[in-house]
């Protein structure tokens, strides 16, 4: 509101003209993003629910796996920017050639995104192979850290996982740009939450290491909704190709 008050007060005549009140707008507009958002707003929030349903697969085994969880969970945190970059790209050329006439392009649009995706994910997981020991280390002191054993037998499961997620993002843009916002929702409850949370749950008590069976559950989800992801897309756009025919 401050900022609001000094620009409007400005002697700038062009934002003083275009912050003064009432604003319109277009209701069906409104509708329209509306309804579009809801879905693509509780994807995401059921999404980051995935990992605090993590932790408490874990809670039981001790403070020790629990430990090993959030650092696990931190290092995968460092990693989603890249696959925020690469959906935002995606969703943007989509969106751009959507409005441009050139649909028939979407394909190649999805494929570089994925490319895009397989690069980063490969740089993320050279890092961690390098890297990981010491950022371990860095997030929880050198005595625990030495008390965690081989960090890399633990870190490679997220490394999988971030790798999965890089390439995922393109697909996550595209249902964006194709204004998927009920599809993406609906991937998301069926490979994170039907398969992925399940899985998690039985390898973390059927392997020896909790923290590595509780990954590759997850890992499982991940790869699942990007398979969904795909078979959804290619839904879309072979529907978009028999209407234009």
């Amino acid at each position: 509101m401050a900022v609001w008050t000094l620009l409007r007060l400005s002697k700038i005549g062009v934002l003083a003209e275009l912050l003064r009140l009432p604003i319109s707008f277009d209701r069906r507009q409104f509708v329209r993003v509306l309804s579009l958002g809801t879905p693509f707003a509780f994807r995401i929030a059921i999404r980051e629910g995935v990992l605090p349903i993590a932790m408490l697969i874990a809670a039981p085994h001790g403070i020790l796996v629990v430990t090993v969880q959030v650092v696990m969970a931190k290092l995968s945190d460092w990693g989603s920017s890249l696959g925020l970059g690469v959906a935002t790209a995606v969703s943007s050329r989509i969106g751009y050639l959507d409005g441009s006439g050139a649909r028939n392009k979407t394909r190649i649009a999805i494929a570089g995104g994925a490319l895009c995706g397989i690069l980063y994910g490969l740089l993320l997981c050279a890092g961690l192979m390098f890297f990981g020991g010491e950022l371990v280390t860095l997030l929880v002191g050198t005595e625990l850290s030495r008390n965690l054993g081989s960090t890399w037998q633990l870190v490679w499961p997220v490394a999988a996982w971030l790798f999965i997620i890089c390439i995922q993002s393109s697909f996550v843009g595209a249902q964006s740009g194709l204004r998927d916002g009920t599809g993406g929702l609906v991937c998301v409850l069926l490979g994170e939450w039907m398969i992925g949370l399940p899985s998690a749950y039985l390898l973390a008590n059927a392997l020896d290491s909790t923290v590595v069976g509780i990954w590759l559950g997850l890992l499982i989800g991940e790869t699942a909704t990007l398979a969904i992801y795909w078979i959804r897309i290619e839904v879309i756009l072979n529907r978009s190709e028999r209407n234009a025919s």
